[in-house]
């Protein structure tokens, strides 16, 4: 803040009579451009050629080496209604309110307004006061400085090197009030053209230079002029010139050089237009440029940033980080002050430059963040094509700027980083990203895909009478078919679960079968099998891989007798095994009708070879595991079919007991031995032996007369979803209350099963005689 000295001229008049006597013969020299009496400089233009030379006043200026500061304009920022003393200070609180919370230390204030000025001087409008004194006084009661801004040419009639223009000019800049009012002075516009001065009045001068130089000599005598002016009303106060090359001739910056380096000018103030990334001449490149021109230090040559261009189509002003980037450059160079040209675009500006630039005043950004460009590294390809319900959008941004997506804010780690799965709607999807005045744009296709998946895909090569269970994935509630050769079947639709139980909406199971035909002499190709489906988004079709059929030999006539069955498959050795003296008598077994037994023909035996086997149900156009279908333990024997039921993991057979068994498991275990020419007993006897408890185990020992399968099951248990195709065998509670062990194809039982009361687990027992066979 300015101070002011109180002098006590009683006690040194008699040393100022001295030091007046002493300084008087040079005090003429020095002010002989002065005119003491009205206090407005009496202006004589020397002739060109003259070597009248000025020196400027040995007085230690006060110049404001570093600061934070704004433009504030009358018209544009104040006095913008009704032009009343009462309203522009009221407009000036608002301003001076804005300035103080965003962390201004210094204001640039424009003085001239609308051909007059903001204080009183005579000879000049002045419509609303000395709004120069109100200003002044609310901002250094914030302890911000002023910098005071006069458009020299403004006040001119003719120009500013005319006589009577500068003392116009003169008597404005040497005014108690602007010398009291100001922290310091600036000029604008501080400059003449080549046709100010006429070649007539050129002549008329008789100078001896040429009229170029004739020019330029005048001009600086204004300036010396006004220069005396500024220091005869503060003669601490630092005077300044602004460099705004888009509107002074080329010479005007030379000119300034010249006024810094002979004492007319204590420091400049460059106008810098350019943006970071311009191609021909760069903010730092200009900066640097001007400053050797005029050889002024970086602490003389302050920068007015264009606030006004954020958001423009200039290159780099599209960037609402652009004056961070200037402000960062600056600080590198050393430049200590700054001016933001423009006040009402600074508060008025919607964009996060404005945040962005308090933050920096206040040192709340890193220079690790200011540089940051938003990077994108996922899509790869801002137009693609693609069959993906979901885009990852995943990268980097600057996170002391926002990034939107179509105008939403996307959330980013602390240090920018983000990811986003894009939901894409059928058809064209358009994607903007947009950070710090920068946006990328994705046009994304999404053509649905109707069929995903397709089984079998390669070629398959099947025994006669085989059956090929076929499926596919597709859009759900699509009508699906598969088709091979002449033979067309619809396959069945079933949900699909995540491991969570949830099911996808959009995708659907397909599953069917399709009985091969028999062939006898000779292999047949069916040529490739084909999958159809239509949905409410179009009709999709996949082929899938050939399907070839092994020819059969044709089967004999029977002969009179039948083996027996082999001894080594009727042994004992398991707890549901084989008796030495196995119960005799029993009706001959016969097929059912119930849905369960399975025609397959004797013409073949599969024994279980490994310790045990899993089974699947014949029934189920797939191979999926359930706990409705119990594992057979080795030696297990049953007719099965002379084909098999192809699916995705191998090859099946089917055993007449209803389900289906693997003839190598998955991980290639061979799991089934295939016997011809061997009959099976034509039914089963089961006999008890006992009922006994290890302490872990309730054991229950029979004689059978040969290793049939066996159902076993609980009951009655209710699962989440027991459809075939689908493998939602969850369960809510436990619901069953007893255990049901079918015997297959047994036609005789003897010996009551007795459950000791001991027992832990079961109460009792019973046999249920069905007709085919038995269940305990």
């Amino acid at each position: 803040m300015k101070q002011r000295v109180h002098i006590n001229f009683k006690k040194i008049i008699p040393i100022l009579l001295v030091y007046v006597i002493i300084i008087s013969t040079a005090s003429v020299a020095l002010f002989s451009l002065l005119n003491k009496d009205n206090g407005t400089p009496t202006v004589n233009t020397p002739d060109a050629s003259s070597n009248v030379s000025i020196d400027p006043i040995p007085v230690e200026k006060r110049p404001i080496s570093s600061f934070k500061s704004i433009s504030v304009v009358p018209g544009d920022d104040f006095l913008t209604e009704a032009v009343t003393e009462a309203k522009a200070k009221e407009e000036i609180d608002s301003v001076l309110s804005n300035i103080r919370n965003d962390g201004f230390d210094t204001v640039e204030l424009t003085l001239n307004y609308n051909g007059g000025l903001i204080f009183p001087v005579e000879g000049f409008p002045c419509p609303a006061g000395n709004l120069l004194e109100y200003f002044y006084n609310a901002v250094k009661a914030s302890d911000i400085n002023v910098v005071t801004v006069v458009d020299i040419a403004a006040l001119a009639e003719k120009t500013i090197v005319d006589p009577k223009d500068i003392e116009r000019i003169c008597s404005v800049l040497s005014s108690e009030a602007l010398g009291k009012y100001s922290d310091m002075l600036v000029l604008r516009n501080c400059y003449i053209t080549p046709d100010s001065i006429s070649e007539s009045e050129y002549s008329a001068s008789g100078s001896t230079v040429t009229y170029e130089e004739y020019i330029n000599k005048r001009l600086d005598d204004a300036v010396k002029n006004f220069y005396f002016a500024a220091v005869k009303a503060d003669a601490a106060m630092a005077l300044g010139i602004e460099i705004n090359e888009s509107e002074c001739p080329e010479n005007a910056v030379q000119n300034v050089g010249d006024w810094l380096k002979n004492g007319s000018a204590d420091f400049a103030v460059l106008y810098d237009p350019y943006s970071t990334d311009t191609d021909d001449i760069s903010f730092m490149t200009y900066y640097e440029t001007v400053r050797e021109r005029i050889g002024a230090s970086y602490t003389d040559l302050h920068c007015k940033l264009a606030y006004d261009k954020i958001g423009s189509k200039e290159k780099g002003w599209e960037q609402t980080d652009q004056i961070l980037h200037q402000l960062k450059a600056l600080d590198t160079m050393g430049v200590t002050g700054f001016v933001l040209d423009s006040y009402g675009d600074f508060v008025n500006d919607t964009t996060e430059s404005r945040e962005a630039v308090k933050k920096y005043m206040a040192d709340l950004i890193t220079n690790d963040y200011i540089l940051r460009e938003l990077s994108i590294s996922k899509p790869e390809k801002k137009t693609f094509t693609t069959s993906e319900k979901t885009v990852l959008l995943a990268g980097a941004s600057d996170p002391e700027f926002k990034l939107t997506l179509n105008g939403n804010v996307l959330e980013r780690s602390e240090l920018g980083y983000f990811s986003v799965d894009l939901e894409l709607k059928d058809g064209s999807n358009t994607f903007v990203i947009e950070h710090k005045g920068v946006s990328e744009t994705y046009k994304i296709t999404y053509k649905r895909t109707i069929i995903k998946e397709i089984s079998p895909t390669s070629k398959t090569t099947l025994p006669s009478q085989s059956i090929l269970l076929v499926s596919c994935t597709a859009i759900s509630g699509s009508n699906v078919t598969a088709k091979l050769g002449d033979i067309e079947v619809a396959l069945t639709e079933a949900p699909i679960f995540d491991a969570n139980g949830n099911s996808d909406s959009e995708y659907s199971n397909y599953s069917g079968r399709i009985n091969l035909p028999t062939v006898y002499d000779e292999d047949v190709s069916l040529g490739k099998i084909s999958f159809t489906a239509k949905s409410k988004y179009g009709t999709d079709t996949k082929t899938g891989g050939n399907v070839n059929i092994i020819k059969e030999e044709r089967p004999k006539p029977p002969e009179p007798s039948q083996p027996s069955v082999p001894s080594d498959i009727t042994s004992s050795g398991s707890t549901v095994s084989g008796s030495e003296n196995p119960p005799s008598g029993g009706d001959a077994w016969v097929m059912p009708n119930n849905g369960k037994y399975v025609d397959v023909g004797t013409n073949y035996v599969a024994e279980v070879i490994n310790w045990q086997a899993e089974t699947f149900s014949s029934t189920d156009d797939s191979d999926y595991s359930k706990p409705t279908n119990n594992y057979l333990p080795k030696g297990t024997v049953d007719y099965c079919s002379a084909g098999v039921v192809s699916s995705s993991g191998g090859a099946m057979k089917i055993l007449r007991y209803g389900n289906m068994i693997y003839g190598t498991s998955s991980k290639g275990v061979k799991t089934l031995k295939i016997h011809d020419g061997i009959t099976l007993p034509d039914h089963n006897t089961v006999n008890t032996v006992g009922v006994g408890n290890t302490g872990r185990h309730t054991q229950i020992t029979f004689d059978v007369l040969w290793k049939a399968p066996f159902r076993f099951d609980l009951a009655p248990q209710k699962y989440t979803d027991e459809r075939n195709s689908n493998r939602d065998y969850t369960i809510s509670s436990a619901t069953f209350d007893h255990i049901d062990i079918t015997f297959c194809y047994a036609t005789l039982v003897t010996g009551e099963v007795v459950i000791p009361e001991s027992d832990p687990v079961f109460s009792k027992a019973e046999w249920i005689n069905n007709g085919s066979d038995y269940t305990l």
